[in-house]
């Protein structure tokens, strides 16, 4: 189903990340037009349809879906809000952008790409990490084989929760957000790798609750060794009880020819390129705001009838490895994804 641009916009949910989605929206005036905003909190509704030249206010999403002209809605709402919300808009013929994690497990998720499916509409995910520059240059140096052949992937997303969000948040609580530190940041680099390397096949995961943040009643420590299709292996390191790190988020990626990582910035070791060769080179990328080349992918996708390329249906595969990480850890056992699909 594609359609004309502008395309009639409405967002659901407007606190936290949802601004840099308007942000990005407003960029792409050549794209989009914000109809209607949604949120319940009035006043944030309010603020955000101000923003966008007197957008139509919405408490309530099933009235906004029912009543204001719209093509298609980006949801920016808790993560067990996301397929209860995907799935009616899919439903009342609204192409649909959704915030990750895709949803609060595989099933949900499953859900909205049958809704998605059975109604003729897109469902994308907003996997915003797959829209940076740097990591559309990095794919291009491996795929280019400037390294060699990857053989190993170190990864890690440091936070400290209780210091970002305050008491009793959502993002604290399983039932709101599907799980702690593996499912809300490291659903990031599950999902890059994925993009990066190839497709994960089996997974080891222990995981841990620390004291450092109260009242949160699932895991703010994971550690996942990654098994992939190819015979690379990566850990992945998921933190929400990080005080402090000295990288924020890291990648490292070791290749029979070389190394790339990004330890105060990218950097490239390679035996296949003179000036790069025994030593670390800093790579120069102009930065992009992915949340503005996420949107636009978007947007294009509808106009062009395509698929994107962090569709629902690509995202189950994100999805699966996040579900295989919590039974991992549960049962203390490596899990293949098979064992997750077969479920």
């Amino acid at each position: 189903m594609s359609m004309e641009a502008p395309i009639k916009l409405g967002l659901i949910g407007c606190g936290g990340i949802a601004r840099a989605h308007l942000n990005a929206c407003l960029q792409l005036s050549h794209l989009f037009c914000i109809v209607a905003c949604c949120d319940v909190r009035k006043e944030m509704a309010e603020k955000f349809a101000q923003s966008a030249g007197g957008a139509s206010v919405f408490t309530d999403y099933r009235e906004m879906l029912s009543h204001a002209e719209i093509d298609a809605v980006d949801i920016t709402l808790p993560h067990h809000l996301h397929a209860e919300v995907a799935i009616a808009a899919a439903e009342a013929g609204k192409h649909v952008l959704v915030e990750k994690p895709m949803a609060n497990n595989l099933a949900e998720a499953k859900s909205m790409v049958d809704a998605a499916d059975k109604h003729g509409v897109t469902l994308m995910v907003a996997q915003s990490q797959r829209y940076m520059a740097e990591h559309r240059e990095i794919k291009r140096l491996l795929e280019e084989k400037t390294i060699g052949q990857v053989l190993y992937v170190r990864a890690s997303v440091d936070q400290h929760l209780a210091s970002i969000r305050p008491p009793n948040d959502w993002l604290f609580k399983r039932s709101l957000a599907g799980g702690g530190s593996v499912i809300s940041i490291g659903v990031h680099k599950i999902d890059l790798l994925r993009w990066l390397i190839g497709e994960i096949v089996a997974v080891f995961a222990v995981e841990r609750q620390s004291p450092i943040n109260p009242g949160m009643d699932c895991e703010d420590i994971s550690v996942a060794i990654l098994e992939f299709e190819k015979g690379v292996v990566a850990d992945l390191a998921s933190l929400y009880a990080a005080k402090a790190s000295p990288w924020g988020e890291l990648m490292a990626i070791y290749g029979t020819e070389g190394v790339i990582h990004n330890i105060g910035g990218w950097h490239i070791n390679s035996d296949k390129v003179s000036e790069w060769k025994g030593k670390f080179v800093k790579l120069e990328i102009q930065h992009e705001d992915p949340f503005r080349n996420e949107l636009e992918h978007f947007g294009n996708c509808l106009l062009n009838g395509r698929e994107p390329l962090t569709s629902g249906r690509d995202n189950l595969k994100t999805m699966a490895v996040v579900e295989a990480i919590y039974r991992s850890a549960k049962e203390q056992t490596r899990l293949s994804l098979s064992e997750i699909w077969a479920t």
